[in-house]
């Protein structure tokens, strides 16, 4: 018979909620205390407006999560033996005492920096580099390390940004960024530290006149949907299994308050998935002409268009432009178009309760009944199948070549 709680356990958690990470973290955490014993948690963000949380007595304390980034962290555990669980102690071979002796959470920067090059070498590149965080922290050396060896094993090399001098000047900053972007050879893939880099890597682009994805593709890393989102074009990411390393956090620190574990214990996450966006939805050519034939397609996919419209708006002839197409992308105007749409449905279907009517007006389709027919022949699944499967949010689910039979 298990034992029978007397009093709700009191837990401390240091995370700063605007780190998408953490709020993964926090999900991963509630998650865990909703299916099993509730805690009456004390959540410290690192905010200027909330009280300090060494107001709280340590003797009412029973356990602690956080993350050694934050000083309080250090200054709760001075002194005592709480039992506690630590993120983010990738930084430090061996935390300092008192830390060293409480159970860690690591990500597997290895794994995401063998997971990036992976995906940007089934584009088809032949040039890659890496931007690393500014103030190049070990996990950030890490991911480095493990994309250079990968693509060396594949007979590739990277070109790595060394970060700029003016850490504390913007302007400068990106305009070092700027200069370097220019200096790299195109077609390449850039792999970001994290989504913050990257999105600094797309903007530095735009001001470089470099073109996203058709000169350059970019990938980041944490999968912050705000920040990924909010890119022009929008960010691919990795997404990160930190909720679940959440979850797997309080269950520790549960085991260690309940005194059903003593041991010290290291967990590990790492990539769960990569999640593609725009700025690796590349048909990668040096053709300056087919690349604008390529973003006006994107641009205006959602809207009723013929091929004769998109040559047009170039100034130049649709049999020109057919036969340039061709040559670049080897695929025809029409099977771009149709695909463009298509992503543009698989997204109204994913986030949306649009009828099929109204998606398919939204989509730059005809009739509904002609989209569906597309549909199912380029996924194999009528929409509303679409719509309902797990798969299709996993990103499992890709589009054929049948969409134009």
């Amino acid at each position: 018979m298990s034992r029978l709680i007397k009093q709700i356990p009191q837990v401390v958690i240091f995370l700063e909620t605007a780190i998408k990470t953490n709020r993964d973290f926090l999900r991963g955490i509630l998650r865990y205390v909703r299916i099993n014993n509730p805690w009456s948690i004390h959540l410290f963000e690192g905010r200027r407006d909330e009280y300090r949380p060494l107001t709280i007595s340590k003797r009412d304390i029973n356990g602690v999560i956080g993350t050694t980034a934050m000083s309080d962290v250090h200054k709760l555990l001075a002194g005592t033996k709480m039992h506690a669980v630590l993120f983010d102690s990738n930084d430090t071979a061996e935390l300092p005492t008192p830390l060293g002796q409480y159970s860690t959470i690591k990500c597997d920067s290895v794994a995401v920096g063998c997971v990036a090059a992976n995906y940007l070498m089934e584009h088809g590149l032949e040039h890659f580099a890496y931007v690393g965080e500014t103030f190049r922290k070990q996990w950030s050396e890490d991911r480095r390390l493990t994309f250079e060896s990968t693509l060396q094993r594949s007979g590739m090399s990277c070109h790595t940004y060394t970060g700029s001098r003016y850490t504390d000047d913007i302007a400068r900053a990106q305009n070092e960024l700027v200069h370097w972007l220019r200096t790299l050879p195109k077609p390449i893939g850039i792999f970001a530290a994290m989504d913050v880099v990257g999105r600094q890597i797309i903007n530095a682009c735009r001001r470089a006149s470099i073109n996203v994805p058709h000169e350059v593709i970019v990938l980041g890393v944490d999968n912050d949907e705000l920040l990924c989102e909010a890119c022009y074009p929008a960010l691919s990411s990795i997404l990160m299994d930190t909720e679940e390393i959440g979850f797997q956090a309080a269950e520790l620190l549960d085991r260690l308050m309940k005194r059903q574990t003593r041991k010290s214990t290291t967990l590990t996450y790492g990539p769960k998935a990569v999640i593609s966006r725009r700025s690796t939805d590349s048909r990668l050519c040096c053709d300056s002409l087919v690349s604008k034939a390529l973003d006006f397609i994107w641009i205006n996919a959602g809207k009723p268009m013929c091929i004769q419209e998109i040559a047009d708006s170039l100034d130049v002839s649709r049999r020109t432009l057919e036969l340039r197409f061709l040559a670049a992308t080897e695929h025809t105007i029409l099977q771009e178009l149709i695909r463009v749409r298509l992503q543009r449905v698989c997204s109204l279907l994913l986030t949306t309760d649009l009828s099929v009517a109204e998606i398919s007006e939204m989509s730059g389709f005809s009739s509904g009944s002609y989209l569906g027919l597309v549909f199912k022949n380029a996924y194999g699944l009528t929409m509303s199948e679409y719509r309902n499967s797990p798969s299709a949010n996993s990103g499992a689910i890709t589009c054929t070549t049948d969409y134009l039979k």
